[in-house]
């Protein structure tokens, strides 16, 4: 189980999903032996009923260009090959 990546992996070789990276809705289908949906709609009532809707923020084109360029900046900041490319580049 990876939790930063919510996906298992079997390294079983006796394992039907041996060499196939699973997220949780592929591994609960797997474990219940189940369709997609019927894992969807399980996974639905583990979780106590429907699951939330994420809220969606509109951003202006400066705003998503700003967060883009915050991103990118602070990459590069803690990127050490970034780094030392710049410095080559002068």
């Amino acid at each position: 189980m990876y939790y930063k990546t919510h996906t298992a992996y079997c390294f079983s070789s006796n394992c039907p999903t041996h060499g196939k990276s699973l997220d949780v809705i592929d591994f609960v289908m797997h474990k219940e032996s189940c369709s997609k949906h019927e894992a969807i709609e399980l996974c639905k009532q583990l979780i106590g009923g429907e699951a939330p809707v994420p809220k969606v923020e509109q951003l202006t084109r400066t705003a998503v260009l700003t967060k883009m360029f915050t991103y990118f900046k602070n990459t590069v900041y803690n990127s050490k090959p970034a780094q030392e490319y710049l410095r080559s580049r002068a």
